[in-house]
């Protein structure tokens, strides 16, 4: 069974420990310190924080926030964090609430917001009543990962409002949000026009340490007797920092590699073949949909990482007119996750898989 794991969140002997981050963040949270925790996307954010909290605190609620879409959507996503919850704690939660008229069935437990005429702010209000009944005199962890998408919601900044006036209040329940999207988060909580400005305490996550995951990653190999070498690392590494998609890179070594073997810098490429062989089709949609210009910019990005798209020699290189129109290509890329800024500063391809094809595809 192929042993690395990725795009979920990963617990127990799958999880990669970071101690210093885990102390820092454990530390926090028992003081009551509100978290803005804010990273590059698959860097391991929601792993690292579902560990954090599952491993040492007994009442915690997790809400998942991405890709939200309306109120109704919103409200619908506390209710599936609420049925994670035990059963007898619901209902004993549930007869202090009376403004939420609720159902409950068993096997799974579900809970039914069934009152229409409840404003945005009010069936906020009501999560938070709920919560505060479940939890009783427990400290509560409250997280919201992929927060900044609750800026999708046509009422954001009134439901913002109501969430920040409970907050402030709530000194046992810590709450963490969680966000790869740093300008919106900024937006949320750095901006003074925002209810949440300076409402929390921000925390930024990196890429997992190479002197744990190298060892934890080794180790997985081992179970085969494969042994990767300094070179196959360096090679990996090259191609990528984020532990989500060194996994899968993993995942495609190990699956047409043979036990016993010693992996060196040649084999990651053979890893790369098997990735193109199963994402190919999505490749190549998104190269016949581009513009010349566009793939001349994307090319030139993905040949010289280092460059700012704005210098002379970038705009020569990608043979574009002019630096406006090499940023409104960066732009367009940007809006349909092609390419995100990075927490360095710089433009990175969302998928490196996606950007050594194309250097391999152009020669």
């Amino acid at each position: 069974m192929n042993p690395f794991k990725y795009g979920e969140v990963v617990q127990d002997d799958n999880f990669c420990r970071r101690p210093e981050l885990e102390k820092d963040l454990i530390s926090n949270i028992r003081s009551g310190q509100n978290l803005v925790v804010q990273g590059d996307r698959r860097i391991g954010k929601t792993s690292l924080i579902h560990a954090v909290i599952t491993n040492n605190f007994k009442t915690y609620l997790m809400i998942d926030l991405r890709g939200v879409k309306d109120e109704e959507d919103f409200l619908n996503r506390f209710q599936l964090a609420i049925n994670r919850i035990e059963k007898n704690r619901i209902l004993k939660a549930i007869k202090k609430i009376e403004m939420l008229k609720g159902s409950i069935s068993v096997g799974p437990l579900k809970l039914e917001f069934n009152n229409p005429s409840v404003s945005g702010k009010q069936s906020v209000q009501s999560f938070f009543d709920l919560t505060k009944a479940m939890a009783g005199k427990q400290k509560c962890v409250v997280f919201f990962d992929e927060f900044q998408d609750i800026m999708n919601l046509d009422k954001h900044e009134s439901i913002i409002g109501a969430m920040r006036a409970e907050i402030q209040h709530m000194g046992k329940f810590p709450f963490i949000f969680a966000g790869s999207a740093r300008n919106e988060m900024y937006r949320i909580f750095m901006s003074p026009s925002s209810a949440f400005y300076k409402g929390a305490k921000l925390f930024d996550i990196g890429p997992v340490e190479k002197e744990n995951f190298i060892p934890f990653l080794n180790e997985k190999f081992l179970i085969n007797r494969i042994k990767p070498t300094r070179e196959f690392w360096d090679e990996v590494f090259r191609i990528t920092t984020v532990s989500g998609d060194i996994q899968q890179l993993c995942s495609a070594v190990w699956d047409v590699t043979k036990k016993k073997t010693t992996l060196k810098a040649e084999d990651v490429h053979k890893g790369l073949e098997r990735i193109y062989a199963s994402e190919g089709r999505a490749h190549e949609y998104l190269f016949n949909r581009l513009t010349a210009l566009q793939l001349r910019v994307l090319t030139t990005l993905a040949r010289n990482p280092e460059l700012s798209p704005t210098t002379q020699k970038f705009i020569e290189l990608s043979q574009a007119n002019n630096g406006p129109s090499i940023l409104r290509v960066i732009e367009s890329a940007t809006k349909f996750d092609i390419i995100f800024k990075s927490g360095r500063g710089k433009y990175e391809f969302v998928s490196p898989f996606f950007r050594e094809w194309l250097k391999s595809r152009l020669g």
